[in-house]
């Protein structure tokens, strides 16, 4: 397959853990994802339970009770676990074009990790503190887990965009503390690199690419539009779980369909 990525942009991945590839999705495509989250909240019950198991969260201040689905999915936090489930965005965690984009950077037979999509409500969306996405995940080579985050909506300095600290994925796994909303860096960690922060405003359909061992960081959510974003975790052929019985499992990017859409998952 023909390399979507130059050398030049390779090597500003290699060095500084993260590249921006903008317009990733077409505006058609942005819209498909749109209406696909509209979808999967619809088919959620006032709680966010959907039929096929994944997970439905909404903002910690948004209380669901006695609205319209219309009205909860502008409270919408955090889908996780649909493209497994899903026949639209499974089709988009393997697009040809992703895939392309991935054996630049992973080589040939990627998996997928994990599905997210990553909502700040207009206003009470709140920041997901710095951290590295590696220290959620039991696999091995923690070198050759990538991000993959999609903004859905313009990502904004007022609205949340992507802030990331530039080389900061050759400091391996740094220690993390428990935060308020899961797993942080210790402020004094974040301190030394303050002055190399560099803040990643996107237009909707323009993706960042980065290392899940690299320094990132999202700030609350302040203006009046959503901010919806996908996050695609992949990790290369070579990766593997080192826990037994967790949730991880890594899937083919070569599966004809979702493999827990629910007419699979008797399989």
């Amino acid at each position: 397959m023909p390399k979507t990525l130059t050398d030049e942009q390779v090597t500003h991945f290699r060095e500084d853990g993260y590249l921006v590839v903008p317009n990733l999705l077409s505006t058609e495509e942005v819209t498909q994802t749109r209406d696909g989250f509209t979808r999967l909240v619809r088919e959620a019950d006032e709680k966010g339970k959907h039929p096929t198991g994944l997970h439905i969260d909404f903002e910690r201040a948004f209380d669901t009770s006695g609205k319209t689905a219309e009205q909860r999915e502008l409270g919408l936090r955090k889908l996780q676990s649909f493209a497994e489930r899903d026949a639209f965005f499974w089709s988009q965690v393997t697009h040809p074009r992703i895939v392309a984009l991935l054996n630049d950077v992973l080589g040939p037979g990627a998996q997928m990790l994990q599905s997210m999509a990553l909502v700040k409500p207009p206003e009470i969306g709140i920041a997901k503190q710095w951290h590295q996405d590696v220290a959620y995940f039991d696999v091995e080579p923690k070198e050759e887990v990538l991000g993959l985050w999609i903004a859905i909506d313009d990502a904004t300095l007022d609205n949340g965009c992507m802030e990331v600290v530039p080389g900061s994925h050759k400091l391996g796994l740094v220690q993390h503390v428990q935060g308020q909303t899961g797993w942080k860096l210790p402020d004094s960690t974040v301190e030394l690199y303050r002055d190399r922060i560099v803040k990643l405003p996107m237009k909707a359909g323009s993706a960042l690419l980065f290392s899940s061992l690299a320094f990132h960081f999202t700030d609350h959510n302040r203006s009046k539009q959503r901010r919806r974003a996908l996050q695609y975790h992949y990790v290369s052929a070579r990766t593997h779980p080192t826990a037994t019985g967790g949730w991880l499992k890594l899937w083919p990017l070569n599966l004809p369909h979702p493999p827990l859409a629910p007419a699979m998952a008797g399989r």
